[in-house]
C-alpha cells in the first residue's frame, strides 16, 4: 500500500472512531447534563410552623425526565420533601420545607440533589436553597382567609373548571414575615398554590390581589384583584412568573 493510501485509511479510521464516541457507540456515551434553577432564585424566610416552597426547574440534556429523581435535605434537620420525587414531563418539582416546633432559629440551607439511572452526571446536579428560620408567629391567617374566601367564591361561580370552592382545604403561612404595608399570605391545596397580597391603606388604595398556580407547573393560571373594600373581583392578566417574595428579611425578634 502506498504512503498516501495508508494515510487515508488512518484518517478515515479516526473519523469513524470519533463518530462512534459522539453517537454513544463503541463504549463511549454522552453524559447527561443537568441544570437546576429555583423560584424564588434566592432564599426564603420561614418560622416555626410555616412552609417554605420553591419551584425547581430541571433542564436535562438530552431530555429524559423518566430517568431523573430528586431529593432534598436540610442542613438543620428541617423536614423536607420533593413533589413529585420523580421528575415528569413538566420539568418542574416543588421543594417543600416545614420548620417544626424545635427548628433552630438561624439561617440554613436545603440541599437539592438530582440523579439519574446513569452515573456520573455532568453539569450542575445540586442546588443549595437558603432557608432562614425567624422568630415570628403567624398573625395574618384569619384576615387572609377572610379575604381569600371572596376569591374562592368567585372562582367557584365563574370558573368551576378549577374545582376550587368553599370545601377546598388549604394550608396557609406567611411567606414574608416582618413585612409591613403590603401583606403576603400563601395557601396550598392538593392541586393549587395561591398567593394573596393586600395593601394596608385607606380606601380607595386598599386593594387585594390573588394569584393561582396549578401544582406541577411553574405558571400562574389565574389572577384577580379587588380594587378596594366592597368592590367586586376583577380578573387580570396572570403575571409571568408567578409572584414570590424575594427581598431580604430582617429578624426583629429574639431567639
Amino acid at each position: 500500500m502506498s504512503r498516501t493510501g495508508l494515510l487515508l485509511v488512518v484518517v478515515l479510521g479516526a473519523v469513524v472512531v470519533a463518530a462512534m464516541l459522539v453517537s454513544g457507540c463503541g463504549g463511549g456515551r454522552r453524559l447527561p447534563q443537568l441544570v437546576l434553577t429555583s423560584a424564588p432564585p434566592g432564599g426564603i424566610a420561614g418560622y416555626r410552623g410555616s412552609t417554605a416552597l420553591w419551584v425547581v426547574s430541571v433542564n436535562m440534556t438530552p431530555p429524559d425526565a423518566s430517568r431523573v429523581a430528586l431529593t432534598a435535605q436540610s442542613t438543620d434537620g428541617v423536614p423536607c420533601e420533593v413533589v413529585p420525587a420523580q421528575l415528569d414531563r413538566s420539568g418542574t418539582v416543588e421543594v417543600i420545607a416545614r420548620p417544626g416546633a424545635t427548628a433552630p432559629r438561624r439561617p440554613g440551607n436545603v440541599i437539592v440533589r438530582a440523579q439519574t439511572e446513569e452515573a456520573p452526571i455532568a453539569g450542575q446536579a445540586q442546588l443549595a436553597l437558603p432557608l432562614n428560620v425567624l422568630n415570628y408567629r403567624d398573625q395574618l391567617g384569619t384576615e387572609a382567609r377572610q379575604r381569600f374566601a371572596l376569591f374562592t367564591d368567585y372562582l367557584a361561580a365563574q370558573h368551576p373548571e378549577f374545582g376550587i370552592d368553599s370545601t377546598t382545604t388549604w394550608d396557609g403561612w406567611v411567606p414574608a414575615p416582618n413585612i409591613l404595608v403590603v401583606m403576603w399570605y400563601s395557601f396550598l391545596s392538593a392541586d393549587y398554590e395561591a398567593l394573596i397580597r393586600w395593601h394596608v391603606m385607606i380606601p380607595p388604595y386598599d386593594w387585594t390581589e390573588v394569584f393561582v398556580r396549578e401544582r406541577g407547573s411553574a405558571e400562574c393560571v389565574w389572577a384577580g384583584k379587588i380594587p378596594t373594600a366592597g368592590a367586586l373581583v376583577e380578573e387580570v392578566t396572570p403575571p409571568d412568573p408567578f409572584p414570590r417574595f424575594e427581598a431580604p428579611i430582617i429578624d426583629l425578634g429574639q431567639p
